[in-house]
């Protein structure tokens, strides 16, 4: 798994640093846009499956979003706080979508949305039990 997520940390360093070097004849708004359908894409494909990897991976690929946003806003590294970079973008971090794409997984998966090899996976249980009072 870890070998995934360093070969993925590679594909988007790689873009990272093209952006990087565009950036000067690039507005934000492009600039964005470039991130969301360059890095963004490799960032999210089958992070169901490794976002449950080692947290210390899984943090460097945080730090690569840190440094993309602040690539777009052209900040310095202690110029701005993380949360207000990603306020600023409108974004939110890579966990909170990777948490996003899971719990939308489990909701498609038990409302019968995802193919029935999938939905197998998941089944409802219901429990009745009388109201206490």
């Amino acid at each position: 798994m870890n070998t995934l997520i360093a070969l993925l940390r590679n594909k988007v360093t790689h873009r990272l640093n093209l952006l990087r070097r565009i950036r000067k004849y690039l507005d934000t708004d492009t600039c964005k846009l470039l991130y969301m359908t360059l890095v963004q894409p490799l960032m999210e494909y089958c992070d169901i499956v490794w976002s449950n990897a080692d947290s210390m991976c899984l943090q460097r690929l945080l730090r690569l979003q840190k440094r993309e946003a602040r690539i777009i806003l052209q900040k310095k590294i202690r110029e701005d706080g993380t949360a207000n970079l990603y306020c600023e973008l409108g974004w939110v971090s890579l966990f909170e979508r990777w948490n996003f794409h899971k719990c939308l997984t489990v909701f498609k998966c038990l409302n019968g949305i995802y193919p029935p090899y999938l939905r197998r996976l998941f089944f409802l249980q219901f429990r009745c039990r009388p109201l206490q009072y």
